[in-house]
């Protein structure tokens, strides 16, 4: 009878050791899912925070061009480039390069409300297009992308942050 006693005390025992070290290992756990949530927030204020930081060095770069002559990234010989100026509530995309663009169309995100020409067309040199813009809170991308086919065929992509109307 003693044997079966001193079994219930071990095996009691044990149970209960089982269940400290459960809750134990439960409350580390939970301890370690709070450090990852807080590292989670705090990447994404550091994430939200460069991106604020491109935005307005991009800001800034369009303010400071808005009365000086536009920069022109790449133009290789004989190829359409672009110069993007607000105009009256509008934007005007025009060709500033030395050749026609064929099938220009200009794109813009799914988060950029705005409207722009219908349907492809050739751009000459010295020729724009006009479109409008609106950023608003919920606008994630303010990038305009235009795309064209150069006289030589190649398929060309130009991307311009939208400068400030």
């Amino acid at each position: 009878m003693e044997a079966e006693i001193l079994g219930v005390y071990v095996a009691a025992a044990g149970i209960i050791v089982s269940a400290v070290l459960s809750i134990a290992e439960s409350r580390r756990q939970g301890r370690n899912a709070a450090a990852s949530a807080q590292r989670a927030e705090a990447a994404g204020r550091v994430s939200d925070y460069n991106a604020q930081r491109v935005i307005s060095a991009l800001e800034r770069l369009a303010d400071s061009a808005a009365g000086s002559r536009q920069a022109v990234l790449f133009r290789p010989p004989g190829a359409a480039a672009w110069q993007l100026v607000p105009r009256a509530g509008a934007y005007e995309l025009t060709n500033t390069g030395t050749a026609a663009a064929q099938d220009v169309f200009i794109r813009l995100p799914a988060s950029l409300p705005g409207t722009t020409p219908a349907k492809p067309r050739t751009v000459a040199p010295g020729e724009s297009l006009s479109f409008t813009a609106a950023p608003e809170r919920s606008t994630t991308d303010a990038t305009v992308t235009v795309t064209w086919r150069d006289p030589d065929g190649t398929d060309r992509e130009w991307f311009y942050p939208l400068p400030p109307a």
